[in-house]
């Protein structure tokens, strides 16, 4: 056997030749030729006839986040209540005239009022036109509005809270002598010379002055004196006066 009678058992495959871009292959997925094969290309999108075919609206305007109050009438509540009832969000709730309690509600004037009906609420979820409230006045009626409710937290928040508040706040413990638990006394605490200083002069303004006790008496004794001698005094000139007038 010869050298030049060798032959590879597997065939020679040649490199495969790979285009320069994205993933491989010879055209890098971009097929031959053509729009799309090209850079900055700009075909037009399927949508694009049936989008401009919408109306346009301009501007911002916000309607449908506002929300509509239920509108109800004092006819139709003449018909569901009786004479003296209270109209609360809770009584219109039971009866079935609304599906939620948070709802705003505005009553309006329309229909006859013959009953007395008092009306009671919150600003922000009850309100009247100026029909309505005349109409309820003539009839007898009163309507008590309150102010809104503060912002409340989710109940899951509120257990944190309270969860912390009752780790931070320990129980009141009476206070015990410590000769008790333990037997010894306390050694006092040295001070030091300014705060022995500081404490000497708050005892001093708090204590009085020598010698102020013995001003104030002689002070009394003075002035009783005097009044016992301008008493005298008068007694004195009003007897002159007297016997003058005798002569």
């Amino acid at each position: 056997m010869q050298l030049y009678e060798l032959k590879p058992k597997h065939k020679l495959k040649k490199k495969k030749r790979v285009g320069r871009g994205g993933k491989r292959g010879t055209y890098s997925g971009r097929g031959i030729k053509g729009q799309r094969a090209r850079a900055g290309r700009a075909p037009r999108p399927a949508l694009r006839d049936i989008v401009k075919k919408f109306h346009k609206k301009r501007g911002y305007r916000f309607k449908s986040i506002k929300e509509e109050p239920i509108i109800l009438n004092l006819g139709f509540l003449a018909e569901k209540f009786e004479d003296k009832d209270i109209v609360t969000m809770k009584t219109l709730y039971k009866k079935k005239l609304l599906r939620k309690k948070d709802k705003v509600v505005k009553i309006l004037g329309d229909g006859e009022l013959n009953i007395k009906l008092f009306f009671e609420g919150r600003k922000d979820l009850l309100k009247f036109s100026h029909a309505a409230l005349e109409k309820i006045k003539k009839a007898g009626g009163r309507v008590k509005l309150t102010a809104k409710k503060r912002p409340t937290l989710p109940k899951a928040e509120r257990k944190k809270v309270k969860s912390i508040t009752k780790k931070n706040i320990e129980p009141k413990r009476e206070k015990r002598d410590e000769t008790e638990s333990t037997g010894k006394k306390k050694r006092p605490v040295k001070k030091t010379p300014k705060q022995a200083k500081a404490k000497a002069k708050v005892s001093a303004e708090k204590k009085p002055k020598k010698g102020t006790a013995k001003k104030t008496v002689v002070e009394k004794e003075g002035k009783e004196k005097k009044e016992t001698k301008k008493i005298s005094i008068e007694k004195v000139t009003k007897e002159k006066k007297t016997e003058r007038k005798k002569k």
